[in-house]
């Protein structure tokens, strides 16, 4: 099971493993339903995700992938028992890195339409930058 597949798959280990890594773990994700789904209903790639863009689009492949793995409940609230379960599981992090999403998640309001993640995406971006 990918742990958080979007949210620290993509932007928190990105601070952790090397190019050669990186690239499978992309082409891992790249290959899950999940993925596929999110990318064709939102319009977003990869490569946009990863280039930090902040279109709706992007937002949207954020969005839905948080729903998709139960992080994010159809009320538009972050899920943070998800979160923590599988923070748990991911071995990429360092527990001060797992506090420092969970503080971000926690900061997160009620998520009604996918720009409302623009803030949890740029506080997950600024814990990468503390490396």
């Amino acid at each position: 099971m990918y742990t958080l597949w979007m949210i620290s798959v993509i932007t928190m280990f990105a601070i952790t493993v090397s190019a050669s890594e990186f690239d499978d773990m992309r082409d891992r994700i790249m290959e899950t339903k999940e993925y596929k789904e999110c990318s064709q209903e939102s319009g977003a790639t990869y490569d946009d995700f990863m280039a930090f863009k902040n279109t709706t689009e992007v937002m949207c492949l954020f969005k839905c992938s948080l729903e998709k793995k139960g992080s994010l409940d159809k009320d538009g609230n972050i899920d943070l028992d998800n979160i923590k379960e599988r923070l748990s599981g991911n071995t990429h992090l360092d527990d001060t890195k797992k506090e420092m999403f969970l503080k971000c998640a926690e900061s997160v309001g009620k998520i009604d339409k996918c720009d409302d993640l623009l803030e949890f995406r740029w506080c997950l971006v600024n814990i990468t930058k503390k490396q």
